[in-house]
């Protein structure tokens, strides 16, 4: 996994009909509240029990799993001529994650 946004991310409104599930086989970049300078960029495998699985570009499976509690935002790293997507995941009133 790299250990560095994107160059460059730009973010966009949700596309109407987009559900977490559609982000498998997507590159992401995942940003934590409590990590935002070492944020990983991987491709989702998976997404369940509140985890996002990803792995590196080179590996046939999952080697990083992600507890989407602490997600701050999860970016689709952009080709070059695509469109953007960007989600954004706000913590419950009362959440631990979100606050500094």
């Amino acid at each position: 996994m790299h250990n560095h946004p994107p160059h460059g991310p730009q973010g966009g409104p949700l596309q109407a009909g987009t559900t977490m599930e559609s982000l498998v086989g997507q590159k992401v970049w995942v940003v934590q509240f409590d990590d935002e300078d070492t944020s990983v960029i991987g491709i989702v495998e998976g997404i369940g029990n509140n985890f996002i699985a990803l792995r590196n570009d080179r590996d046939k499976e999952a080697t990083l799993w992600v507890n989407l509690g602490n997600v701050k935002e999860i970016e689709v790293y952009k080709v070059e001529g695509e469109g953007e997507l960007r989600l954004l995941r706000f913590p419950e009133p009362g959440d631990k994650a979100g606050k500094n």
